[in-house]
């Protein structure tokens, strides 16, 4: 190896190393396919637990992951409140519809990023969710969600 080369090396690997330490991960190896959240109820009016795991694609889908929220009728008898929603930009919808046990309900859940899918960290929102048959009515309330690590 000549010295024109090895001088060429050392300095194209000082020059990755500078520009790595310049740029994040995603910068250097684009977005994840996918990323868990954890969404939390800072009501604690949506069920029996106060936070459950979200997963994101990079289109923007959300579906729940696990922890499910449950609500409880009676002493008996409750019913799974499933999440699935849409992020685009930095809004982020995420909705529910069903019910058991002789309630139907339909929630609405409304929050912004701190950045578009990729760059954000957090969400808040407020959510919305009515009820129908044994139960009326609904309730309001907030929501956050911070990205698992």
């Amino acid at each position: 190896m000549d010295l024109r080369r090895v001088v060429r090396c050392v300095a194209m690997l000082g020059l990755l190393i500078t520009g790595a330490g310049s740029c994040s991960a995603g910068d250097l190896f684009g977005v994840p396919a996918t990323q868990s959240w954890i969404l939390y109820d800072n009501n604690e009016q949506l069920g029996r637990i106060t936070s459950t795991y979200l997963t994101v694609t990079k289109g923007g889908a959300i579906s729940q992951g696990q922890g499910i929220y449950t609500m409880d009728v009676t002493a008996s008898c409750s019913f799974l409140v499933p999440l699935s929603g849409n992020w685009n930009g930095s809004v982020v919808r995420i909705t529910s519809i069903g019910g058991g046990c002789k309630v139907g309900y339909l929630l609405t859940m409304e929050g912004t990023a701190t950045g578009e899918y990729g760059k954000s960290e957090s969400i808040s929102g407020t959510y919305r969710i009515t009820y129908s048959g044994a139960w009326t009515g609904g309730e309001s309330g907030t929501w956050r969600a911070g990205l698992s690590h």
